[in-house]
């Protein structure tokens, strides 16, 4: 029979091991723009879409989060269990930008939560910190480099 050390070392390695494969199972990528690139997440299933970046504390430089959809839609976001704001930019399927929300501020209550949703039909929506969209002069109808095999 294992001891009680012995049981908090088996506990503490599968955790971590459920930590690294979870953290290996997320696909990653980059997104490309006028001679620069972020590093992206890829959510491409329900699961990774609906999670999101909810509860993370923040998000480091150039990197971001490119959700990705089987079709083309208009797919509303809101700014739910956030704790940055962010720059949110819908993208088509021809990898041109069809809309752009700048600061979206997080919030905490559903029933204060601003749902922003593009008048354009898009199959990505690109994540990333508050202030890339104007630090990089992103505007509609510019054509982004999306990770291929999306």
């Amino acid at each position: 029979m294992p001891t009680p050390r012995q049981c908090r070392g088996g506990v503490l390695l599968f955790i971590l091991a459920a930590i690294v494969s979870g953290c290996a199972g997320t696909p990653a990528g980059r997104v490309c723009f006028k001679g620069d690139c972020v590093k992206v997440e890829i959510a491409d299933s329900d699961f990774k879409r609906q999670d999101g970046l909810m509860f993370r504390v923040g998000l480091p430089d150039k990197e971001g989060m490119l959700f990705v959809f089987k079709e083309e839609g208009l797919y509303g976001f809101w700014m739910l269990h956030m704790r940055f704001p962010l720059d949110i930019i819908w993208i088509a399927q021809n990898k041109r930008i069809v809309h752009i929300e700048q600061n979206a501020l997080p919030c905490s209550d559903p029933n204060d939560c601003k749902s922003m949703i593009p008048q354009e039909k898009a199959m990505y929506v690109l994540e990333v910190n508050s202030g890339l969209v104007d630090k990089y002069r992103l505007k509609l109808g510019d054509r982004l480099g999306i990770p291929s095999g999306y």
